[in-house]
Protein backbone atom coordinates (compact mmCIF):
# COMPACT_ATOMS: atom_id res chain seq x y z
CA UNK A 1 0.00 0.00 0.00
CA UNK A 2 1.19 3.30 -0.43
CA UNK A 3 2.13 5.99 1.86
CA UNK A 4 0.46 8.80 2.86
CA UNK A 5 1.80 12.15 4.17
CA UNK A 6 -0.32 12.42 7.16
CA UNK A 7 1.72 14.86 9.12
CA UNK A 8 1.93 17.42 5.95
CA UNK A 9 -1.44 17.44 5.17
CA UNK A 10 -2.50 17.93 8.24
CA UNK A 11 -0.35 20.80 8.88
CA UNK A 12 -0.67 22.61 5.89
CA UNK A 13 -3.03 21.94 4.05
CA UNK A 14 -5.80 21.89 6.83
CA UNK A 15 -3.84 24.70 8.46
CA UNK A 16 -5.97 22.80 11.19
CA UNK A 17 -4.17 21.71 14.66
CA UNK A 18 -6.10 18.86 15.97
CA UNK A 19 -6.59 17.88 19.79
CA UNK A 20 -4.07 15.00 19.03
CA UNK A 21 -2.22 15.32 15.96
CA UNK A 22 -0.23 11.99 16.29
CA UNK A 23 0.47 9.44 18.48
CA UNK A 24 3.06 9.15 21.54
CA UNK A 25 5.22 7.40 18.94
CA UNK A 26 5.10 10.08 15.87
CA UNK A 27 3.80 13.57 16.27
CA UNK A 28 3.67 16.51 18.86
CA UNK A 29 0.45 17.88 20.61
CA UNK A 30 -0.03 21.90 19.86
CA UNK A 31 0.77 22.78 23.44
CA UNK A 32 2.48 25.19 25.24
CA UNK A 33 6.10 24.06 25.89
CA UNK A 34 7.28 27.06 28.29
CA UNK A 35 5.23 25.48 31.41
CA UNK A 36 7.06 23.16 33.74
CA UNK A 37 6.44 18.97 32.71
CA UNK A 38 4.39 17.17 35.12
CA UNK A 39 6.20 13.61 35.04
CA UNK A 40 4.83 12.53 38.33
CA UNK A 41 2.19 10.04 36.77
CA UNK A 42 0.62 6.53 38.25
CA UNK A 43 0.84 3.50 37.00
CA UNK A 44 -2.69 3.65 36.24
CA UNK A 45 -2.74 7.20 34.87
CA UNK A 46 -0.43 5.60 32.36
CA UNK A 47 -2.23 2.60 31.74
CA UNK A 48 -5.01 4.56 31.04
CA UNK A 49 -2.91 6.78 28.59
CA UNK A 50 -1.43 3.71 26.81
CA UNK A 51 -5.14 2.24 26.66
CA UNK A 52 -6.54 5.77 25.09
CA UNK A 53 -3.38 5.91 22.97
CA UNK A 54 -4.00 2.29 21.53
CA UNK A 55 -7.63 3.79 20.21
CA UNK A 56 -6.06 7.17 18.70
CA UNK A 57 -3.89 5.22 17.09
CA UNK A 58 -6.52 3.03 15.66
CA UNK A 59 -8.75 5.86 14.77
CA UNK A 60 -5.85 7.74 12.59
CA UNK A 61 -5.48 4.50 10.56
CA UNK A 62 -8.85 4.32 9.57
CA UNK A 63 -9.00 7.61 8.89
CA UNK A 64 -6.05 7.85 7.21
CA UNK A 65 -7.42 5.04 4.77
CA UNK A 66 -10.81 7.92 4.33
CA UNK A 67 -8.21 10.57 3.17
CA UNK A 68 -6.40 8.47 0.85
CA UNK A 69 -9.65 7.65 -1.06
CA UNK A 70 -11.00 11.45 -0.48
CA UNK A 71 -7.23 12.58 -2.46
CA UNK A 72 -7.90 9.58 -5.19
CA UNK A 73 -11.84 9.91 -5.46
CA UNK A 74 -10.68 13.63 -6.93
CA UNK A 75 -8.16 11.93 -9.55
CA UNK A 76 -5.23 12.43 -7.74
CA UNK A 77 -2.57 10.03 -6.87
CA UNK A 78 -0.80 10.64 -3.23
CA UNK A 79 2.35 11.50 -4.75
CA UNK A 80 0.75 14.49 -6.68
CA UNK A 81 -1.47 15.17 -3.91
CA UNK A 82 2.12 15.63 -1.32
CA UNK A 83 4.09 17.57 -4.31
CA UNK A 84 1.14 20.60 -4.51
CA UNK A 85 1.27 20.16 -0.83
CA UNK A 86 4.57 21.01 -0.74
CA UNK A 87 4.11 23.78 -2.98
CA UNK A 88 1.34 25.34 -0.99
CA UNK A 89 3.72 24.80 1.91
CA UNK A 90 6.08 26.98 0.26
CA UNK A 91 8.80 24.50 -0.20
CA UNK A 92 10.35 24.34 -3.12
CA UNK A 93 9.35 21.62 -5.72
CA UNK A 94 9.55 20.53 -9.73
CA UNK A 95 5.90 19.62 -9.62
CA UNK A 96 3.80 22.24 -11.24
CA UNK A 97 0.21 21.01 -11.48
CA UNK A 98 -2.25 21.95 -13.76
CA UNK A 99 -5.65 23.92 -12.71
CA UNK A 100 -7.51 20.88 -12.94
CA UNK A 101 -5.26 19.43 -10.46
CA UNK A 102 -5.20 22.23 -8.40
CA UNK A 103 -9.12 22.26 -8.19
CA UNK A 104 -8.68 18.56 -7.58
CA UNK A 105 -6.56 19.00 -4.44
CA UNK A 106 -8.77 22.21 -3.17
CA UNK A 107 -11.58 19.75 -3.21
CA UNK A 108 -9.29 16.68 -1.63
CA UNK A 109 -8.39 18.89 1.21
CA UNK A 110 -12.17 19.95 1.74
CA UNK A 111 -13.26 16.27 2.31
CA UNK A 112 -9.78 15.48 4.44
CA UNK A 113 -11.09 18.66 6.73
CA UNK A 114 -14.34 16.96 7.41
CA UNK A 115 -12.89 13.49 8.20
CA UNK A 116 -10.22 15.59 10.54
CA UNK A 117 -13.22 17.28 12.47
CA UNK A 118 -15.08 13.31 12.50
CA UNK A 119 -11.46 11.83 13.63
CA UNK A 120 -10.55 14.36 16.23
CA UNK A 121 -13.96 14.10 18.08
CA UNK A 122 -13.75 10.34 18.18
CA UNK A 123 -10.55 10.50 19.23
CA UNK A 124 -11.76 12.80 22.58
CA UNK A 125 -14.76 10.21 22.66
CA UNK A 126 -12.03 7.51 23.16
CA UNK A 127 -10.07 9.56 26.16
CA UNK A 128 -13.26 10.09 27.70
CA UNK A 129 -14.41 6.30 27.61
CA UNK A 130 -11.09 5.02 29.03
CA UNK A 131 -12.21 7.54 31.91
CA UNK A 132 -9.18 10.15 31.18
CA UNK A 133 -9.87 14.24 31.75
CA UNK A 134 -9.04 15.73 27.86
CA UNK A 135 -6.32 17.77 29.55
CA UNK A 136 -4.76 15.01 31.68
CA UNK A 137 -4.28 12.94 28.03
CA UNK A 138 -2.17 15.86 26.83
CA UNK A 139 -0.13 16.64 29.39
CA UNK A 140 0.70 13.01 29.85
CA UNK A 141 1.58 13.17 26.00
CA UNK A 142 3.52 16.52 26.16
CA UNK A 143 5.49 14.74 29.20
CA UNK A 144 6.01 11.39 27.21
CA UNK A 145 7.28 13.38 23.90
CA UNK A 146 9.48 15.68 26.85
CA UNK A 147 10.94 13.13 29.22
CA UNK A 148 13.16 10.12 28.67
CA UNK A 149 12.14 8.79 32.01
CA UNK A 150 8.45 8.47 31.72
CA UNK A 151 9.18 7.56 27.97
CA UNK A 152 10.93 4.72 28.91
CA UNK A 153 8.17 4.20 32.29
CA UNK A 154 5.39 4.20 29.15
CA UNK A 155 7.54 1.92 27.15
CA UNK A 156 8.08 -0.64 30.06
CA UNK A 157 4.83 -0.67 30.90
CA UNK A 158 3.67 -0.96 27.32
CA UNK A 159 6.00 -3.89 26.75
CA UNK A 160 4.40 -5.80 30.03
CA UNK A 161 1.05 -5.66 28.76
Amino acid sequence: MRKFNYAGCVMAVLVFSTLFAGTIYAQELPIQHEQPVRTDFSDEEIEKFIAVNQKVIAIQQENEQYMIQAIEKEDLDLESFNEILKGQQGEVTTYEASEDELASFNLAAQNIMIIQKDMQEKMEQAVVEEGMELEDFQALMLAYQQSPELQQKVDSQLIEN
